[in-house]
């Protein structure tokens, strides 16, 4: 098995966009918000953790080398209490987990959007 195949996510991601690992998650959480919740994430950064559900998916989805357990991680950030009430549910203000998703097999290699 390479070196590349036993990366994580995140550690593929940062190599092949050239992006400081310490930069991981913002760049995720960017790419993988919704057009909407892109617009209002600087007053959503005010509210004291806002955006802790998506950033404990994005950390799950980082340890990944595999996209089989992109599942478990998404049914535990649909359970995450932070991703709830009327700002993410109704109004999603929050990332997408299709866009993520997309992010993942494009980057795992696994030819599925």
């Amino acid at each position: 098995m390479s070196d590349r195949a036993m990366q994580t996510f995140a550690e593929k991601f940062c190599q092949d966009n050239r992006i400081d690992p310490e930069r991981y998650e913002e760049e995720i959480l960017r790419r993988a918000l919704y057009p909407r919740a892109a617009r209002f994430r600087p007053l959503l950064r005010l509210i004291p953790g806002y955006f802790a559900a998506d950033y404990n998916l994005i950390q799950a989805v980082g340890r990944l080398t595999e996209i089989r357990g992109f599942d478990d991680a998404e049914m535990d950030y649909h359970q995450h209490g932070g991703n709830s009430g009327f700002l993410h549910r109704t109004l999603g203000l929050r990332l997408s987990v299709r866009r993520l998703k997309k992010l993942v097999h494009a980057t795992l290699g696994t030819g599925r959007p």
